[in-house]
């Protein structure tokens, strides 16, 4: 019997790895690990944009192929 896989996001999570997503509301961006928030910053702060998803290559949690593909395809941002 299949099971479900975890981690899981809430409805509306654009995903950038299978763990880690962003979602837009209220004119801030938040970063979640499935569902607990990881950061947040509003949508037009550039620095912590750029500071966040360096965290995430810089750990290893994300690729830049993955980020840049997240970032261009999104309409969102």
């Amino acid at each position: 019997m299949l099971q479900l896989q975890l981690p899981i996001f809430h409805e509306g999570t654009h995903l950038i790895t299978p763990n880690i997503g962003y979602q837009r509301e209220h004119g801030q961006i938040t970063y979640l690990n499935g569902m607990m928030p990881v950061f947040t910053h509003e949508i037009d702060d550039t620095a912590s944009f750029q500071m966040i998803v360096s965290q995430f290559y810089i750990n290893g949690i994300a690729k830049q192929v993955e980020i840049v593909d997240v970032t261009l395809s999104s309409t969102d941002c």
